[in-house]
């Protein structure tokens, strides 16, 4: 059985909405952020959705404990090494990205997501942030609160239809952006971080001469 069937397969038996996390598993990702917003959730008794993580990296094993001490192993479907021609799958299985990450420059698997109509639930500290639309086709959030991430997520669960509404705009939104529009707003991002580093870097050099 391919990966698509398999895929398919294991959605059918998910509490929906499911939530898709994709990306390397390290701590400035913010997977833990994400799973501890879940476990928050669960707490409230709002139980029906899934995770959906993407992905592998050297914390993975640290990430998988942390969802079972969490008691969320009912929710959490893992899926690692997945090759990138085949992520397509993913974002049309899922329902909701969600990129919670500590720092990214830009954040391509949330555009991606968005290219498939997606909504979008976005740290702030990404640079992603750009293209996402605050209550019109995702949330924007500071993910170290995951009161507030668990928050957006609630939202999704009891208002469902947010879902096809949010993702209309997504799809929208990247219809607006070709592929050279994209590459040259990641430039310019790439570009102001880059000055940003070297400014303060001139700054310190100054504070030690004087």
């Amino acid at each position: 059985m391919n990966q698509e069937a398999n895929l398919n397969g294991n959605m059918q038996n998910q509490q929906r909405p499911v939530f898709l996390f994709a990306g390397m598993l390290l701590k400035r990702k913010g997977l833990d952020y994400l799973l501890k917003a879940a476990h928050s959730l669960i707490q409230q008794d709002l139980r029906d959705f899934s995770l959906l993580v993407v992905g592998s990296g050297p914390d993975a094993v640290a990430m998988k404990n942390l969802a079972i001490r969490l008691g969320l192993e009912k929710h959490v479907t893992w899926h690692e090494d997945v090759p990138y021609h085949r992520m397509g799958a993913y974002y049309s299985a899922c329902d909701v990205f969600v990129f919670p990450t500590r720092e990214d420059v830009w954040g391509m698997v949330a555009l991606e997501a968005m290219a498939f109509g997606k909504p979008i639930i976005c740290s702030r500290h990404a640079g992603a942030r750009e293209l996402v639309r605050h209550k019109e086709n995702g949330f924007i959030v500071d993910p170290a609160h995951t009161g507030e991430l668990a928050d957006r997520m609630a939202r999704f669960i009891r208002k469902p239809e947010l879902i096809v509404q949010f993702g209309a705009v997504s799809k929208a939104i990247m219809a607006k952006h070709s592929a050279l529009a994209t590459a040259t707003m990641l430039a310019e991002s790439i570009g102001s971080v880059l000055r940003s580093e070297r400014d303060s870097s001139i700054r310190a050099s100054i504070s030690e001469t004087v």
